[in-house]
């Protein structure tokens, strides 16, 4: 079985599970809160789960502090690598 990867949304999901104060709400709330599905909630927890971002327990699923914090200082740039594309035609953006 191939071992599960980050996705950019699990990123996002980490992020609001560490705006919330006390407990989780349910995973429709959350969904609601970022736009996503519950089913996809579920999916990030489990991948955050996996990679040890966030306790074992889906129910609470709270955010382990210091692995967070050494995941976005230090690995999100490896885990999601810029990718630069060619010269295009069209508008500049900022």
């Amino acid at each position: 079985m191939p071992q599960p990867s980050l996705k950019p949304q699990d990123v996002v999901v980490l992020a609001k599970l560490l705006s919330y104060e006390g407990g989780r709400p349910s995973m429709a709330q959350v969904g609601v809160d970022l736009a996503l599905s519950a089913s996809e909630v579920h999916a990030a927890l489990k991948r955050l789960a996996a990679s040890r971002l966030i306790s074992n327990d889906l129910n609470e699923g709270r955010p382990l502090l210091e692995s967070v914090e050494e995941f976005l200082v230090h690995g999100l740039k490896y885990v999601f690598p810029p990718k630069r594309g060619g010269v295009t035609r069209g508008m500049l953006t900022s």
